[in-house]
């Protein structure tokens, strides 16, 4: 049976092609909110103005000194700011406070490549909130690349085709190698399943390994009213030139040929390793690091600024939240 064989892999031990980390990323100094003399009832609400003028000026504001310690703090201040969020995320896991959820639990020597959060889904959040709970002893920062700087860098006939096909991902909720499917559509009924998968734009199928595969057709960029584009997808997270040769050489072998994830054209036709390669060089281009310190609250506008994760060291303890999902993320305005 495939779930057992994908035991001999488990999603945590997938490893990122070497070659491909963000080492090389300018670390820079940011300017930051710092709230005088640590969070008290009402400090944040004055402050909205201020992180929606950085979101829309920078796509993303940094809070520091926020008296963030747990879940339950950090929902209350990213309420404060005024944001709406979601209640349920079907990719990250929950943190056991309503609408707060862990971040990806991927190897700490691993990188998380870049992607903008939800970009392969029918629907999306306009905005991330992260809060530093503990930052790691050495590394673990999350880079953040400018998605319109990234797309104009681009290689002519790259940009032409992620704008005129967009992308195709290609999903297997293999047990071990994915996030449960139940977790995911939260349900363990398939019908159910497939309806929501059905409502959020996915073509589902169930394999003869009693295997979930989705399908999900989406744009690779997306468009401003003044017809600026910016690129919008996650094909470092899908392409499997991002990972290890002997590990794809194994869930190959594992899955019958397949991988648990792929990213195609539109049309399609396959992604080159060449241009998936130059996309991810075009986001670090235009990317940079900071450094993180406890308490620190993190906002991103999800269209303008893709995020990554870099490999640590020691304890890591980072939250996230999410503003609702929606289809028109290129027409919404960011709402605090």
């Amino acid at each position: 049976m495939l779930h057992e064989r994908s035991s001999r892999i488990s999603f945590c031990a997938w490893r990122r092609v070497q070659m491909l980390d963000l080492g090389s990323i300018e670390p820079r100094q940011i300017p930051a909110l710092r709230i005088a003399g640590g969070s008290s009832p009402g400090c944040f609400a004055p402050l909205r103005l201020a992180v929606k003028e950085l979101l829309v000026q920078r796509g993303f504001a940094l809070l520091r000194n926020t008296g963030v310690i747990d879940a339950e703090s950090f929902s209350s201040t990213i309420a404060e700011l005024g944001i709406a969020t979601a209640v349920h995320y079907g990719d990250l896991p929950d943190e056991g406070w309503p609408g707060v959820f862990r971040t990806t639990q991927y190897p700490p020597s691993e990188s998380i490549f870049f992607h903008s959060e939800a970009s392969h889904m029918a629907r999306a959040p306009r905005l991330i909130a992260f809060g530093c709970i503990q930052p790691a002893l050495a590394g673990g920062a999350t880079p953040l690349s400018d998605n319109f700087l990234a797309l104009s860098t681009l290689r002519p006939e790259i940009s032409r085709a992620l704008q005129s096909e967009g992308l195709c991902y290609e999903r297997a909720f293999i047990p071990g190698l994915d996030v449960l499917w139940q977790n995911f559509f939260r349900t363990d009924d398939r019908a159910k399943a497939m309806e929501r998968g059905i409502a959020e734009g996915l073509t589902l199928q169930w394999d003869n390994d009693d295997v979930l595969c989705t399908v999900s057709r989406r744009p690779a960029t997306l468009s401003r009213a003044n017809g600026q584009s910016c690129l919008f997808q996650q094909i470092a997270l899908h392409h499997p030139v991002f990972l290890d040769p002997d590990l794809r050489t194994e869930m190959a072998d594992i899955c019958g040929g397949r991988m648990p994830r792929n990213v195609t054209l539109g049309s399609g036709a396959p992604l080159p390793d060449s241009w998936a390669i130059a996309i991810h060089d075009s986001q670090c281009r235009a990317a940079f690091t900071f450094s993180w310190e406890s308490g620190d609250v993190l906002i991103v506008d999800n269209v303008r600024t893709s995020h990554a994760r870099a490999p640590f060291v020691g304890p890591r303890h980072h939250i996230v939240m999410v503003s609702p999902l929606s289809a028109n993320l290129s027409e919404s305005e960011i709402n605090i």
